[in-house]
Order: C-alpha cells, then structure tokens, then sequence
C-alpha cells in the first residue's frame, strides 16, 4: 500500500487531469488549511501542460496617428514587435467640452472640464491679468496654457496664460498670483478662475454629439480649443452647453512593419493624431477558464502584477479572484452591456444564499476614451462589476469586494441589483460616469466602509455620481426593499441616495466635495445620516434637494453650500436643504418626518449679488398632511441671505438654532388649498443684519408659536409682502433693549415682553405688546423697579 502522503499525491494528479479536460485552468498552490488533495489556487499565468495562458500583456501609449481608409497605426513610442501580429488593438479617443464661445455655424471655442485648479476670489482691474489669493498649483511652467473665467451673470471667458508670477507678503504671509493673460478681462471680483485642459488629440472625421444631434466631420486640433464641424450649425443658443467628440475602432494587427508601425485588419474611418493606442493579448477565455476551474472546487483564482485586456468574464459564487497589481482593463470598442466581471452568466439559484464571492486586490480600467462613448447613456449598462441573483428564488448572492479600484468607466464601478448582500471595503472609483457604487435591485443588503469616488466627469453632476441608490429593479418576491450601511465615504462626485419600498440606509462619516446633493426617502423607508458634510450648489428640478422625506433624519451633519460649477446668470437659487414634501401632479404624501439634530449650514466662496441663498427650505405642503420638520439645535452661518423659509404651507417645529442670516424666517401659509403654517419656534437665537422674520402673505388659518426666543432690540426688526398681522401669534418673545419701547418705535407680536437691559429705581422695566405690528406695536407696561429707600 502507499504511504497516506502517496494516496494523497496520486488523488491529487487525479484532479488535476479532471480539470484539465473541462478547463484551461492553472494550479499553483493550495492555501494554508485547505486540504492538498483537491485543488484551490489557480494562477493564470504559470498552466500546465496544454492549458491557455493569461498573457497579461495589455499596454497604452498615447501618440498614436491613424489615417482614415488607411490600415497603418503609428506611434513614436510603442515598440511593436513581430509577437503582436494577431493581438487585439484599439485606437481612438473621446474628449467632452463645454461650448463658450460660437464663431459661426461650423466653429465654436471650447473649455474642456478637467481642470487642474479652481480659485472663486479671482480680482481683475480691467487689464489683462487676474490675481489670486488662494493656493492654485499655477506656475511659470503653465504658461500657454488655458484659463477658464467666469463671474456673476457675465459670459464665460477663455484666456490663454502668458506668465504666472507670485509674491510673498512680509507683513502677512500672504501668496499672491499673477496671472497674465493673452487679452483684456473685464474689470471685477470674486472671478471664478478654471486652468483648463485642452483637446487631448487632433483629428478629422470625428463623431460630435451635442444634444441629441450627432455629425460625422468633426475636426479637432490638439492643445487647442476650436471644434470644426460643416454640417454641425452651431448657434448662439448653443454657448453654455456641453458636447462629445469621439471615435475609436477596435480590431488585431495583422503585421508589424517597424517598432512603430503596425498595420491593422480593419481601416480607421477617421484620422487623428495623440490618438491613444491600446493592444495585447485579449485574455478573456483564459481567465473565464481558470474561473469555471476554480468554480467547481470553490477555489481561488490568482492574477499576477500585470495588466490583462478583457472584454466580459462570468463568475460564479464561491470563488475568490485576486490580484493585487493586476488590472483587468477593457478591450476597445464594445457593445453596450459588457461587463468586465458578471454573475449573470452564473447566476445564483437556491432559497439559500450563496457561499462568498471575494473579489480582492484588482483593479478595474473601463478604457473610456476607446469605447465610442458619447458622454451620455449610451452605454450605461456597461458596469464593471455587476452583481446579482436569481430572483425567482429567496438566497441573496453573498459577495466581498475589498481593495479594489475602479477607474475610466462609461457606466457604474460596482452595480448591485438583486438579490445580493456585499460587503464593500477599502474601494476606491475615479471617473465612473453613472457612480463608483450604485445599488438599483431590491431583496438586497449592501455595506460599505471606506469608499472614495474622484475624477472630472463632474462636468455632468447629474450623470457623473460618486454613490447612486435608485432601487427601480425588483427582487425576491417583488420585493424593493434593501438593507444599506455606508461609512467612512469621500465622494468628489454627485451623491445620490433614493431609498424606497420599505428600504433602509444608515450613512455615517460620509463626505461629498462636489456641489451636487440628491436624497429622496419613499413611503416605509428609512434613512439617517451621522456626522457627515455634503457640499450643496445651485438647486434645480433634479438637483441639491430632498424629496418625499417620509422617514429621515440628519445628525451632527453639515451643510456646504457653494456657487461653484454653477452657470453664471442672473437669479440663482442655492438651499442648503431644500425639501420638496410633495411634488405636484403625483401621488400627495402624508405623515412625513424630516429630522435635523445639530446640523451646521456654512457658505464657501463669493455669491452674485443677484444670487438667493437660503439654508433650509420647504416646498409643496398641505397643512393638513401632517408633514414636519423638526430641526433640534444646529446653526446657519452668516453668508446666507435667508436662514430658513417656507413656501406654501406646512409645519415647522424649530428648537435652539442659531442663525445669522441676513433674513432669519421667511413664512408663507394661506388657508387656500390648505396651505396654511403651523410653526413652533423654541430658543431661536438670531444674530442677522435684516429682519428676524418676514412673512409673505398672513392668513387667520395660521400659527406661529414662540417659546423661549430672547432677541436684542437691534435683532428685533419684523417685515411683509402681502400681510402680516392676520396670523395668529401665539406665545412671546422677550425683546431687550436700552430703550423705553413707548418712546422709541419698536416693532412687536401681540403678548411679546419687552425688558429694559438698563434699570433706573422708580421706572419702568418691563412692557407687553398688546396687538401686532411690524413697525410700532402699541406696549403696555407691567413692571418697574422699587424706589430707592
């Protein structure tokens, strides 16, 4: 008989020859614990015997030149060797801009969107240099490149830079950048100022989109900012808006003529230099082998430090793919709905959940500029991890994504739709168009500690999105409900969490840089934010707002609110929580609770004097509904020309905020439709420079109750539109003063007490208010101190 090792030994050679036969799949080694006769570990780049090997041979340069209807691709730095005939080759780009100026029907000047630096307190004395206080990154070295300059409601501008200097205040420390530029810029401050990068590329045939149009003779210079198009018809209305230059085609050599030239399969229909140039071993069957190997034996799949082009790989439950230094980057030119890594193909199918799929240590390249995106949805179901379950059974796909990074892609980093339960951590995503997470199937649980989302695609905050929750697809029993634990997030991108059907979030330490902001809680659902910053900009019919908030809470969390990438003009709106209880023509909701706990609301930079910043606002309410905000200390800081407002209707329960608000409370309720005003104001404390409280129009069907809300006589100025005195005022304030409120006109509510802060014996210290007036109320008095004996 053989030794117990030998039996061993000889089960293993067994199952290596089973493996062979079904799979291309490698055995490396088995790991500590795992028992050595069945094999775990699979290295895709060491097979045995006949078995496919991962090349892992993918490279980039960025100096390719093609010429349309010719099949020779060029590039100055490639080094092709006669090994690359037959391996897949991509070429192309894609460059998205915005349009700031229109110099005809087939030209416009552009700004592309990546920039390098942003300052918002740009000064310029009508010369042609700006100078900036704030640190930049400029330097002499970018001279000749582009400046983006915008301010207020006056068109963009786009500069060229001449030379940058700097100086250095003795007496304060102070850095000061100047900044020359190649033309005039009109006189003024609070510049908002955009070092631009320009076209990554020239080219002639290129496809351009704007809108829903699309033309086919795009030209293109590299560095610089013109776009040609004769079939384009640019117009004025067109400045301000963005557009897509791209092409790209993907094919195999078919020969190597030099170190720098190839010639290709299929001809380029279009020309184009500073093109970017991908190619290598298309290793898609070899690693889909080495999992379905790994799959049979819940094993491991390794791939060494290298970078493997691929275009989609099922996995299944089960199994862990790691590869620290691997990156599984995508093939060129692909149709919508490639996904890198899906399990649909090995779809989960029990009433139990699965065993743990582990995907460690890799990272995700989209290859977006070779994909013929068009910067919109046009290939949005393209995700790089793409995760669900069978939905005819109750088992979630239990998934570990860990160390992993997600990079240029044209739809989500990792989408989770049904019927999962993932565990995120340690991930990071940077230019992923619809999100670097982004949960959309119900029956699933996510959790996530230690994301962070960055990038440019920010031009477009409504697509670009660090996180997007938008459970739409059902799971389990129809169900769309989903458990969600998100922690320690940093987000450089739009946040988007919609929870809905009986759906729970629980969001702490998150933090999102970018002004853009969007939370909608449904009927059943749950969501509370702990200790977390979002920056909030200008508010629009999708953005920086809250909708239906059924069931949500904000603690210790702050509020940035900022004009930064907002669109210069006239009469901008910015909120810092804006909150939409209904929106008109659907379904009216009721008995919905908005909480806020010590919540902080601060401006950052320079607003247009045109500009209208509020810190918290309601829209859309019936007073009878029973909707309520409930806001429990906190602060609103002093950029803001309205602490909080209502618009039509509502109730308010408003306990121990201090704002500092220009304008404290804008009130608007009338008995029309209902939308009259219940409002408790407890422990108010304002420090502004206008009115305490302004109220729009008065109607006998509303109240506004005080309790505890003590103001300086100075801080104690009241206002109106329509009316004012028809509310009911219920409570008192208590108004201090060093002046005798029947000598001086002193505004007041009917039952406020005015108290002298300075008391002489024999006189008067204290008074009522007996009616309502926001200009001279008529005060009674009540007290006086003793006479001296």
């Amino acid at each position: 008989m053989l030794p117990k090792r030998g039996r061993r030994a000889r089960l293993l050679l067994l199952c290596l020859a089973e493996v062979s036969l079904a799979s291309p799949a490698v055995i490396a080694q088995s790991p500590p614990g795992h028992d050595p006769a069945g094999p775990r570990v699979y290295n895709v780049k060491s097979p045995p015997g006949a078995l496919p090997v991962a090349k892992g041979d993918g490279r980039e340069v960025g100096d390719g030149v093609a010429t349309k209807g010719s099949a020779s691709v060029s590039s100055r730095t490639a080094r092709f060797t006669s090994r690359d005939v037959g391996k897949h080759i991509s070429v192309g780009h894609t460059f998205h801009a915005k349009i700031v100026r229109v110099d005809g029907p087939t030209r416009v000047s552009l700004a592309a969107p990546a920039y390098a630096s942003i300052v918002t307190d740009g000064v310029s004395k009508g010369a042609t240099s700006v100078t900036t206080t704030s640190p930049n990154g400029l330097s002499s070295s970018d001279a000749g490149k582009l400046i983006h300059l915008s301010s207020g409601a006056a068109p963009d501008l786009l500069r060229t830079v001449t030379a940058v200097s700097k100086t250095t205040s003795s007496a304060t420390g102070v850095t000061t950048t100047t900044i020359s530029l190649d033309g005039p810029v009109s006189r003024g401050s609070g510049l908002v100022l955009k070092h631009a990068s320009a076209a990554p590329f020239a080219g002639s045939g290129l496809s351009v989109q704007r809108s829903s149009t699309i033309v086919e003779d795009g030209i293109l210079s590299k560095g610089g900012t013109t776009l040609i198009s004769a079939a384009a018809a640019f117009s004025d209305a067109d400045v301000g808006t963005w557009i897509s230059v791209y092409r790209s085609i993907a094919t195999t050599i078919s020969g190597v003529v030099s170190e720098s030239q190839v010639t290709v399969a299929d001809v380029p229909s279009f020309s184009g230099t500073g093109l970017k140039v991908m190619w290598g071993t298309d290793d898609s069957r070899a690693i889909q082998e080495a999992v379905d190997a790994a799959a049979r034996v819940r094993g491991t799949v390794l791939l060494p430090p290298a970078t493997y082009l691929v275009s989609g790989i099922a996995v299944p439950a089960g199994i862990t793919l790691q590869g620290y230094g691997a990156t599984l980057k995508r093939l060129g030119n692909q149709p919508n709905s490639t996904r890198t890594l899906t399990t649909t193909g090995r779809l989960w199918d029990d009433d139990k959940d699965s065993p743990l799929l582990t995907i460690r240590g890799l990272t995700f390249d989209g290859s977006r500029d070779l994909q013929n995106w068009n910067g919109g949805f046009s290939m949005e179901q393209s995700h790089l991890l793409f995760l669900m379950a069978n939905t005819a059974k109750a088992g979630r796909l239990r998934a570990s994504v860990l160390d992993c990074r997600f990079t240029e892609g044209v739809a989500d980093g990792i989408s989770v739709y049904t019927n999962v339960d993932v565990e995120v951590s340690k991930v990071s995503a940077h230019n992923m168009f619809r999100g670097g997470l982004v949960v959309t199937g119900g029956h699933s649980k996510v959790t996530v500690n230690g994301l962070t989302t960055t990038g440019s695609l920010a031009w477009d905050s409504e697509r670009a999105r660090g996180i997007d929750v938008e459970v739409d697809g059902a799971g389990y029993g129809g169900s769309l409900k989903t458990g969600m634990r998100f922690t320690n997030i940093h987000l450089h991108a739009y946040s988007d969490f919609s929870v809905t059907g009986g759906s729970e979030l629980h969001a702490s330490n998150v933090t999102s840089d970018a002004p853009a902001f969007h939370v909608q809680s449904g009927p059943g659902s749950r969501a509370k934010f702990e200790n977390c910053t979002f920056t909030v900009g200008e508010t629009s019919s999708t953005l920086n707002r809250v909708v239906y908030a059924h069931d949500l809470e904000f603690s210790n969390c702050a509020f940035r609110v900022t004009a930064q990438g907002a669109r210069p003009r006239p009469d901008r709106l910015f909120v810092g929580l804006r909150v939409w209880w209904n929106l008109g023509g659907g379904r009216q909701y009721e008995g919905q609770h908005l909480r806020l706990r010590n919540c902080k609301f601060v401006t950052i930079g320079t607003f247009a004097p045109s500009d209208a910043v509020v810190g918290i606002s309601t829209v859309e309410d019936v007073a009878p509904y029973k909707n309520q905000l409930v806001v429990e200390g906190g602060s609103i800081g002093p950029g803001f020309t309205r602490g909080m407002g209502m618009e039509a209707g509502g109730n308010w329960s408003i306990k121990a905020i201090r704002i500092a608000a220009a304008e404290g409370l804008r009130l608007d309720g009338y008995a029309t439709d209902k939308r009259y005003m219940n409002v408790v104001l407890d422990s108010i404390g304002y420090t502004g420079q206008g009115a305490y409280m302004f109220i729009v129009r008065g109607d006998p069907a509303n109240t506004i109750v005080h309790k505890n809300v003590v103001l300086g006589r100075q801080k104690n100025r009241l206002g109106y539109q329509l009316s004012f005195v028809e509310n009911r005022y219920l409570g008192a304030r208590i108004i201090v003063g060093e002046a005798d409120p029947t000598r001086v006109s002193t505004p007041g509510l009917k039952g406020d007490v005015y108290r002298m802060n300075v008391r002489c014996a024999g006189g008067f210290y204290e008074w009522v208010a007996t009616n309502t007036d926001v200009a001279a109320a008529t005060w009674k008095p009540t007290r006086c101190m003793a006479r001296a004996q």
